[in-house]
């Protein structure tokens, strides 16, 4: 999925994105999640660089089994392979289309969406 593509859908109902798979973009993931259309999972182990800011509600993957499920699930993590993994794991887990986020919270950084400040 382009941003193109996932910006078009984000104003479609659930029952026609339900293919949303694969990869998105940092930015694309933000739209999704600032407009409450999809849960963002951030599945980093370093948080020393920030976090995704508290207003756009990031969940934890094991909260995402507790109804109601989100109608997309966007992954960032420290690689892009490792948010591969782990949107594949959530696709058998919730009922929702999974997709990783490209280039994890770095590119998140790149395009200067709203974070909030590492804890000590």
């Amino acid at each position: 999925m382009n941003d193109t593509s996932a910006q078009t859908q984000l104003f479609t109902s659930p029952a026609t994105t339900a293919s949303v798979a694969g990869h998105v973009s940092a930015r694309a993931a933000y739209q999704f999640a600032l407009y409450a259309r999809a849960a963002l999972v951030d599945a980093r182990r370093d948080r020393s660089t920030g976090a995704i800011h508290p207003d756009l509600a990031p969940r934890l993957a094991a909260d995402l089994a507790v109804a109601p499920a989100p109608q997309r699930v966007f992954v960032l993590a420290d690689t892009d392979d490792e948010a591969a993994t782990l949107a594949e794991q959530l696709r058998a887990a919730v009922r929702a289309p999974v997709a990783a986020v490209t280039g994890g919270f770095g590119a998140w950084l790149e395009a200067g969406l709203p974070v909030a400040a590492a804890t000590a």
